[in-house]
């Protein structure tokens, strides 16, 4: 018995050694990314007013059609204007020669070498397509290759896709001539540490700001604040993930272990969802179009609770029009 005492004690002493460390580093990043998010929003972005809005769901968890394929990642084609960014390129979760990007971009008609630019959230396997994260590396399939022609890639780190010219984004900035970034707005994650994820913005008129989110991890009450401050402006709707969940997200355990920002990765309360969506709603955010990639139904009722008409889920295919 002595040997699986001195087993048990030596995993514990495992255990509680890797918990101290994620809690001193947890606690020292928290402190370090409010300064750093504080200084973001010193930068002003000067948005220009556009005519309409449109945004397409070209990966999501959810379409109802037959014909498209679906997976926990997202990928958004935004068009404002005359301009066009594809914002993150989904999971590809398969590592199928043509990615579910690429599939549904074909049956939709979609020409993704017409774009102006690529736009990345943040570095996670869901929105750079796949594991090639590890490498800091953007992929839209593991087969078919589309020639971007060195048009940019903005990202809020150092990434590289074939094709296109890096650029790492550092401060709020336009991106095109009407479509807008936040910056790279940190966030410490409880088992990945801290993380840069940044979001679009787009003036339209008559309306207000509407704000794109990959995942929403540096939590979306935050990212709006930080997003109104910088343009002066209120926000008047928001599209995309925002990580809120009653149970679990549906990209799996793993998404709610590791991109969790709470302490050991708890999941907030159903109190704490509440105050977190009428908060969003004080805050002046008219629309909400959600993301079930890495959010639940529980979360989507009480959005639909709080919002009534003016609260939609993304489903594949289903544009999105302001």
């Amino acid at each position: 018995m002595s040997w699986l005492l001195e087993i048990v004690l030596t995993l514990g002493g495992i255990t509680l050694t890797i918990n101290l460390f994620l809690l001193v580093r947890y606690y020292n990043g928290k402190r370090h990314i409010v300064e750093a998010n504080n200084l973001l929003k010193i930068n002003k972005l000067r948005l220009p007013q556009v005519e309409k809005l449109e945004i397409l769901p070209l990966v999501d968890y959810e379409t109802d059609s037959p014909e498209l394929k679906t997976e926990a990642g997202l990928s958004y084609l935004v068009k404002a204007e005359n301009e066009q960014i594809l914002f993150d390129v989904g999971y590809n979760k398969k590592a199928e020669d043509l990615s579910p990007l690429l599939q549904n971009a074909i049956r939709l008609n979609i020409d993704l070498s017409q774009i102006e630019a690529l736009a990345i959230s943040h570095n996670h396997a869901d929105h750079v397509g796949g594991i090639n994260f590890k490498d800091n590396k953007v992929e839209l399939s593991k087969g078919t290759l589309i020639n971007f022609q060195e048009k940019p890639l903005f990202a809020p780190i150092e990434l590289t896709c074939e094709t296109t010219q890096s650029i790492t984004v550092t401060e709020p900035t336009l991106l095109t001539k009407s479509i807008g970034s936040t910056g790279p707005i940190k966030v410490q994650l409880f088992m990945f540490g801290e993380t840069n994820e940044q979001s679009l913005l787009i003036n339209v008129k008559d309306k207000g700001v509407v704000l794109i989110s990959g995942c929403g991890h540096p939590q979306i009450i935050n990212m709006v604040k930080i997003a109104g401050e910088i343009t002066d402006k209120k926000i008047y709707g928001v599209v995309g993930g925002l990580h809120l969940f009653k149970d679990k997200p549906n990209g799996g355990i793993l998404a709610k272990i590791f991109g969790s920002d709470r302490l050991f990765s708890s999941k907030p309360s159903h109190t704490e969802l509440k105050q977190i969506i009428v908060g969003l709603k004080a805050l002046g955010v008219q629309k909400v179009f959600l993301s079930p990639h890495d959010t639940d139904k529980g979360a989507m009722q009480l959005f639909e609770q709080v919002y009534g008409d003016d609260f939609k889920r993304v489903f594949v295919g289903q544009k999105i029009q302001f």
